[in-house]
């Protein structure tokens, strides 16, 4: 506290106070409420002499007797807590959010700003007609209609076509580690009905022969896929991830410049929080029983995705067994 109070010489002179500085001081008086420090100097064309003022007063506080100090310290909370509201009214942003159930998880999409609504329902339309293209369950769907070709072309759009070609990278990009035609193996331990089994080893070598990415065709001419008659593909490692691209390109172009898209294990930042500030992003410790965060991280117009055991999985015979395996 004492380094601090020797700033404030430099820092009247200048007429610029370091925001780091000025959080210790708003901490010292009880009264920061996780504003900013950017978004509470910067707001306020008069703001910085409010903090010069209040560095000087907490400055004299201390060098005061202890009665005199603790009318200077009173004063320096109502102080600080003026500036606090007045930057708290001009951060005030309004803010819409919704509920989707889609892709087998809940969505929870937040949209900041005079386009929020808008933003919202867009978004919302986007969700329904891209799972119903996507879904590998759905006997409507492009993927359910490629699944079933008996390996013929199919005709794909061109929502279809971008998520099979990006995901045709990843799996060169990962040397098969994920492979988007691994369906036949999740289908059979159970995973897309709940229905789950064990298979055996034989049946499991038998897998291994229906997983390659490789063999599946896309011709970026006709718009057109084919896959072999014994292999099946799911998007469902790569759908959310082109999702909240799709979803945070269309709100920007709506002219949204802040909004957050939980799409399960997928969180879609768009832009920066409606302070300026970084989004913070928890990551579940999936060893916590009281689900806590094995880290946070700031991000900002950034995904963050995670995946792991702790939620789709099933025991048997005391082993634990979850929905992501290998490929080979």
């Amino acid at each position: 506290v004492l380094a601090s109070f020797l700033w404030v010489p430099l820092g009247t002179v200048i007429g610029f106070v370091p925001a780091l500085l000025t959080r210790y001081i708003l901490w010292i008086s009880g009264v920061l409420a996780s504003v900013p420090h950017h978004a509470l100097y910067f707001t306020n064309p008069y703001l910085k002499y409010w903090l010069v003022f209040l560095y000087v007063l907490f400055a004299a506080a201390f060098f005061l007797r202890p009665k005199a100090r603790r009318k200077y310290a009173v004063a320096g909370v109502l102080a600080a807590g003026a500036v606090l509201t007045g930057c708290g009214g001009e951060q005030k942003v309004s803010s819409q959010s919704s509920q989707v159930f889609a892709m087998d998880t809940v969505m929870l999409l937040t949209v900041y700003g005079d386009q929020a609504q808008q933003g919202l329902d867009q978004a919302e339309q986007t969700i329904q007609k891209l799972e119903k293209l996507w879904s590998a369950t759905d006997e409507n769907s492009e993927i359910w209609a490629l699944n079933h070709s008996g390996g013929n072309w199919v005709e794909l759009s061109e929502d279809t076509r971008e998520i099979l070609s990006r995901g045709l990278e990843l799996c060169a990009l990962t040397d098969g580690a994920l492979d988007i035609t691994a369906y036949s193996a999740v289908q059979a331990w159970g995973f897309p009905t709940g229905v789950y089994r064990v298979p055996d080893e034989a049946e499991l070598e038998r897998l291994v022969g229906t997983i390659d990415y490789t063999q599946l065709e896309l011709d970026e001419q006709t718009g057109q896929a084919r896959l072999p008659e014994d292999m099946s593909l799911d998007l469902g490692a790569v759908a959310k991830g082109r999702l909240g691209e799709v979803l945070s390109q269309d709100l920007k172009e709506l002219g949204v410049t802040s909004a957050l898209l939980e799409l399960g294990g997928n969180i879609q930042t768009v832009g920066t929080k409606p302070d300026g500030s970084r989004w913070r992003v928890g990551i579940q410790d999936p060893n916590s029983q009281e689900g806590g965060y094995l880290a946070i991280v700031e991000v900002a117009d950034q995904a963050v995705v995670t995946s792991g055991d702790y939620q789709r999985y099933f025991e048997q015979d005391g082993q634990t067994y979850c929905h992501i395996m290998d490929p080979a």
